[in-house]
């Protein structure tokens, strides 16, 4: 009767199996990784593109939010008041009502951004008084930043809290769209013949991701909001 051969592995080729999978294992890893931070990114510049709409939707809709309506400066954003009637917030009545300037987005900052409704209609984020911070956006928590801003045809800036904040609002009740630059004591965007800015560029970019940046474009004229793959550069 014949004899059968019954020889395992040797110890050599269970390391080089183990070797193999090891590899395969680390490339399915890093793909995944990589995969995931690409789409945090794009998931970013669609997120910032909807939240544009949203400021824009809720403007032409005529949404209503519930504040404190006062003239003292020591009322903040946050002092939102739970009743809906008439009753007294520290100073001035609670109100359920349209902000008169309707609704944007400011962006003082590469870390974050705010959704706010316009209260004193002075087509800015004034947070500090008078304005509602509607949605509070942070990017920095999965490494994402915005890069840079292009108003037109002018230099691209890096967003900051001073000489280049950049407010998004949209006019009750039609919806028409302002770029407002310095944020108090600042100006709707100009170019250098003193004519309306007409279009405005904002890149999402990642920690993580260099191949490529997201693009967010907004046209003054006719209202329209894209968001595309793009190159990191204005």
């Amino acid at each position: 009767m014949k004899k059968v051969n019954s020889r395992g592995f040797t110890l050599a080729e269970l390391l080089i199996v183990i070797s193999i999978l090891g590899v395969l294992t680390l490339i399915i890893m890093v793909n995944f990784r990589s995969g995931t931070r690409s789409n945090e990114l794009r998931q970013a510049g669609l997120e910032f593109s909807q939240n544009l709409r949203l400021a824009q939707s809720y403007t032409i809709g005529g949404n209503s939010l519930m504040f404190c309506d006062e003239s003292s400066p020591e009322i903040v954003r946050y002092n939102e008041c739970i009743v809906p009637d008439d009753t007294p917030c520290d100073t001035g009545i609670c109100v359920n009502t349209v902000p008169r300037g309707g609704y944007g987005i400011s962006i003082a900052s590469t870390e974050n951004y705010w959704i706010f409704g316009d209260k004193k209609n002075n087509n800015y984020f004034d947070g500090d008084i008078y304005d509602f911070g509607v949605v509070y956006k942070d990017l920095s928590y999965k490494s994402l930043h915005i890069k840079e801003i292009k108003l037109g045809e002018e230099d691209a800036i890096i967003p900051n809290d001073t000489d280049n904040r950049i407010d998004v609002t949209f006019e009750p009740p039609t919806g028409i769209i302002h770029f407002f630059v310095g944020g108090a004591g600042g100006q709707e965007a100009e170019d250098s013949s003193g004519d309306l800015i007409n279009k405005l560029e904002i890149l999402i970019t990642s920690d993580y991701v260099t191949s490529y940046c997201r693009k967010i474009s907004i046209n003054r004229i006719s209202g329209q909001i894209s968001e595309v793959q793009s190159e990191c550069s204005l």
